[in-house]
């Protein structure tokens, strides 16, 4: 008598357990992605950030030592009528359109702002009309105007300056946002510059 085949194992899916097991699985490795991309886009934006607020700051200064460069052009001595830690202000034509400009430069540490002051004179600089005022810098921590004379001595007085410096550091903490961590780059500039008009003599 020939026996009966055994019938197939027929094949089952797979259990409740094992589902469970492979979501959990799936959703932490997809959990440990998100978090890393999430990571990776916070030091992108910090990194951004931080160097462009040092291009700014380094153009800022710069665009300030170029007319501090070129003060007193079209004008004679004294050209410098302020010269303090905290604020520079002199005459002279800036623009090269033949009218008599003043520029001050303005540090104020309530706000953290430097601010540029433009005025002119259409009677040679007896009286001065208000032309703009702009800020050049924000979110200062520290700035500081230094005035050398010639050889690097300290001036007598504002007629003595020869050469201008200016150093600027931003603050650490001003321009935070979600995506850089609360801060931005922490940097301080150092930028010294000639006055053209008083080098030549």
């Amino acid at each position: 008598m020939i026996s009966p085949s055994p019938s197939p194992r027929v094949r089952r899916g797979f259990s409740l357990v094992e589902t469970l097991v492979v979501i959990v699985i799936s959703m932490l490795v997809a959990g440990t992605i998100v978090t890393l991309m999430v990571g990776q886009m916070r030091t992108t934006s910090s990194l951004n950030r931080d160097m462009l607020n040092e291009q700014s700051l380094r153009d800022n200064m710069a665009y300030v030592m170029d007319e501090v460069n070129a003060m007193g052009n079209g004008t004679a001595e004294p050209f410098i009528s302020e010269a303090t830690e905290t604020s520079l202000q002199f005459n002279g034509d800036v623009d090269n359109d033949g009218t008599l400009d003043q520029i001050q430069y303005i540090y104020d540490a309530g706000k953290g702002t430097l601010s540029r002051v433009l005025r002119d004179s259409a009677d040679g600089g007896n009286t001065w009309d208000d032309v703009a005022t702009d800020v050049l810098i924000p979110n200062i921590e520290e700035l500081e105007f230094s005035y050398f004379a010639t050889g690097n001595e300290d001036p007598l007085d504002a007629d003595a300056i020869t050469a201008v410096q200016l150093r600027v550091k931003l603050n650490e903490g001003a321009g935070a946002t979600e995506f850089n961590n609360g801060r931005i780059a922490e940097e301080e500039q150092v930028s010294r510059v000639t006055i053209r008009n008083r080098t030549l003599d």
